[in-house]
Order: structure tokens, then C-alpha cells, then sequence
């Protein structure tokens, strides 16, 4: 999904310089604020992958002891298409609603 090399390793930073800079403080700040809390976070924002494709993601992910070590495990999720549908499901609603006023 992220168009980079599956071997090579992918730091917290490389990760968050994909993150588009209108999302990248929100996204950041939910993420440090869920693992500062020791709590699952849920953050939705825009990436820009290193071909060019805008692609809108949800990310979870939580702190876990790893043989005495903390380590986030998360995911990532495109839901591009979802958010797409979902905006235009909202467009459709204001259109009706100016239809039966």
C-alpha cells in the first residue's frame, strides 16, 4: 500500500513524512496522545505516497510489551474509496434535504 521497498524498514519518521502537512499534526498528536495513554488510538488522514497517489488512510494501533521492550503494533488502512463514498452519501443527503424543505 505504501509503494515502498516490503524489505527495507520503515522508520516512524519516513512513515510520518508521508503523511500530508494539513494532517500531519493532527494525525501525530492523536497517535502520541493514545500511546501516552496506553490506549488503542483511531486516526484518519490524507498520505501522499512516493509515486504521487493521494490515498486517505485509517490507522490504529496500540503500545505492547515485547519481551520486556514497549513496541507500537498497529495498522494502516486505505479507505480511499470509503471516504469518497461516504462524501458523496453526504452531498446526496444535502441535496434531498434542500428538496424537501
Amino acid at each position: 500500500m505504501l509503494h515502498v521497498d516490503q524489505n527495507a524498514p520503515v522508520s516512524f519518521e519516513m512513515f510520518m513524512a508521508m503523511v500530508d502537512a494539513g494532517s500531519r499534526e493532527y494525525a501525530l498528536e492523536e497517535t502520541q496522545a493514545g500511546l501516552a495513554e496506553h490506549r488503542q488510538y483511531n486516526v484518519e488522514y490524507w498520505m501522499t505516497l512516493p509515486d504521487n497517489a493521494r490515498i486517505y488512510v485509517r490507522g490504529s494501533g496500540e503500545m505492547c510489551q515485547l519481551g520486556g521492550l514497549d513496541v507500537v503494533v498497529g495498522v494502516v488502512i486505505d479507505i480511499t474509496k470509503h471516504y469518497a463514498t461516504k462524501e458523496r452519501l453526504n452531498a446526496l443527503r444535502e441535496i434531498l434535504k434542500e428538496i424537501n424543505q
